[in-house]
């Protein structure tokens, strides 16, 4: 295990596999063809006991599904896998079902439903026990052959932050989520880039005298395309020091990256959960996805959206605890997302009244059928109030990278980036030549 992943040291109550230490004089057996391993600890779980899975020690093993043979040859081959999955399912009717994971038939468990708690053995004074640290070390493989373990470890530095490729997580620039010019996201090197959807944004028409707070920038989709329309101002919040470092990289004089998590309360920080990958599902909310937590700054919601007239919201479950209603606010973006343990459907109906109650029409409904479309956005009727980004507006600078241009007097765009952007983006934009100073 990589030395800077952050993981509880064991986890009650949930499957152990591959390596299992097992109380010999149980009345629970091995038994069955598929699973037996699953079987025997749902067997242990429903007789009252307790199983652990150990994070603190780990065993060095081929990762599952590569060994040919085995199993794989015999047991798995054909529709074995949808066999070996319904064979459980009909031993644990209720506890286990069968649904579609990793390209494949996979058995899917929910462990939530035990919660039998550890207990201290009576036959030892605790109290009497040296609390001294374990009498051995860490020691980190630098140099891994195995492609599918570098993989492994990418995403891992991903997830936490750690500097991967000249201090900036590795990334590239794409075409995509209407953003002139393209932008910035993060990338592993092999898999297709992932860009934020942004039908809902693309539903709000933009002012140039707007103010916009992107509430879970991520890498700026949203606030880079605000910022290069151009509106007056963007102050784009993010967390996730990664994703912070990308977002960062484009420098306009109208976007303000913060890096820092929005609350709903006064605190000053606040801890960020994150899960495995590029960071995409990153929240201040605990769910069971998440693989460990880092310490973050954060700005109360109030505070973030102080004067701003659009503001889009996607925190991954942190939006229910935000007053999202303001007097000076024009047109709203949420991104609503289910939490664990909590009626978060009933809370986003909440927030989706007070909204229209506030004299918000709907621009975008919700469409609450799975979790990738339960994003809504919503407008009401505002004067425009005055000012907008002069150095943008007159030209004096590049509307896609910041570059101090010769005046043009209206917007535009440096050589190279006018050459970039699409033609349906570049419409009511001229091409200045860049200040000689520059």
């Amino acid at each position: 295990m990589p030395t800077h992943m952050v993981k509880p040291a064991f986890v009650p109550n949930v499957h152990v596999y591959s390596c299992l230490l097992i109380q010999n004089d149980l009345a629970q057996r091995w038994r069955g063809r598929y699973n037996e391993d699953t079987d025997l600890c749902l067997q242990v779980l429903s007789a009252g006991l307790c199983t652990v899975l150990f994070n603190a020690f780990i065993i060095d093993k081929v990762a599952t599904g590569i060994m040919k043979g085995g199993n794989a040859t015999e047991l798995y081959r054909g529709d074995g896998r949808l066999v070996m999955a319904r064979s459980l399912e009909r031993v644990w009717p209720g506890v286990v079902e069968t649904k579609r994971r990793f390209g494949r038939p996979q058995h899917v468990i929910n462990w939530r439903k035990f919660d039998t708690p550890l207990k201290r053995r009576d036959d030892i004074d605790w109290d009497a026990i040296e609390q001294a640290a374990p009498k051995m070390r860490l020691v980190r493989k630098e140099k891994v052959k195995s492609p599918a373990v570098q993989r492994i470890k990418r995403e891992h530095d991903l997830k936490l932050g750690i500097p991967i490729l000249e201090g900036v997580a590795k990334h590239k620039i794409v075409q995509g989520g209407n953003v002139p010019g393209g932008h910035r996201v993060l990338w592993d090197g092999e898999r297709k880039p992932f860009i934020t959807p942004m039908k809902e944004c693309n539903s709000i028409d933009l002012r140039h005298s707007d103010v916009v707070a992107d509430i879970g920038a991520y890498v700026g989709t949203y606030a880079i395309r605000c910022a290069r329309f151009p509106v007056k101002e963007v102050r784009a919040y993010e967390p996730t020091p990664h994703t912070f470092e990308v977002l960062n990289l484009t420098t306009l004089p109208n976007l303000e990256p913060v890096q820092a998590a929005v609350v709903g309360d006064d605190r000053d920080e606040i801890d960020l959960f994150v899960s495995r990958g590029i960071g995409v599902t990153n929240s201040t909310v605990l769910s069971r996805r998440k693989m460990g937590a880092v310490t973050v700054p954060a700005i109360s919601y109030e505070q973030a959206v102080a004067g701003a007239t659009v503001v889009k919201i996607d925190v991954e479950g942190a939006e229910y605890g935000f007053p999202i209603v303001q007097p000076h606010l024009r047109a709203l973006i949420i991104d609503f997302h289910p939490v664990p343990d909590m009626d978060w459907k009933a809370a986003a109906d909440g927030i989706i009244e007070d909204i229209l109650a506030a004299g918000f029409t709907t621009v975008v409904e919700p469409d609450w059928s799975n979790g990738w479309t339960c994003a809504g956005s919503w407008v009401r009727p505002m004067d425009e109030p005055p000012g907008q980004c002069e150095p943008l507006m007159q030209g004096e600078r590049c509307c896609g990278c910041g570059v101090p241009l010769i005046r043009a007097g209206c917007r535009a765009l440096c050589p190279v980036c006018f050459e970039s952007w699409y033609k349906r983006h570049r419409a009511g934009f001229s091409c200045a030549e860049v200040l000689a100073s520059a």
